[in-house]
């Protein structure tokens, strides 16, 4: 009996954990979630709902939910973090990459904000980033479907990801 390898509804998230951590990912994937205790998430939903006061926000689409939509055709995403990561980039640019290829929405920028930081970056979708979000989406799929997590690499983040335990009791 063959195996089929199952695909898994991908989101900004997954492609921001796959970014920061395999097996956060994994656990995420398969709905193992430990956000909803974190108390750096709940300040970051706070600081979601002051930024975002007069937006058109939490726009959900199929499998993205996109903080604030703007009528300029711009994205917005709000960090709580006061440090740029290449998952927080591959996240928005996964945005642009779904917008363009899953619903033909093409000419949107993204804002990559850290109100905490003062510090915003704008992106476009070019055509090196769309070949990278490819191989993402292989790889996010092929971590859905093992069987177990990856093992956990302690990093210097771990200690105040909402994960530490589960990883690392």
């Amino acid at each position: 009996m063959e195996l089929i390898d199952r695909q898994p509804r991908i989101g900004g998230n997954a492609v921001n954990y796959l970014h920061h951590c395999k097996t956060q990912l994994w656990f995420f994937l398969h709905n193992i979630s430990m956000e909803s205790t974190s108390e750096t998430v709940q300040l970051g939903k706070l600081l979601h709902e002051q930024y975002s006061q007069g937006e058109d926000k939490d726009i959900i689409i199929d499998e993205i939910s996109l903080d604030i939509l703007r009528p300029t055709r711009e994205i917005v995403e709000i960090k709580y973090s006061r440090e740029v990561k290449e998952g927080h980039i591959f996240q928005v640019k996964y945005y642009l990459y779904y917008l363009k290829h899953k619903l033909g929405l093409t000419d949107y920028t993204a804002r990559l904000t850290y109100p905490r930081a003062k510090k915003t970056i704008v992106f476009s979708l070019l055509p090196d980033d769309e070949e990278l979000i490819v191989k993402d989406i292989a790889e996010i799929t092929s971590i859905f479907n093992m069987n177990n997590a990856p093992a956990p690499l302690f990093k210097s983040g771990c200690k105040g990801c909402s994960y530490f335990d589960l990883c690392f009791s």
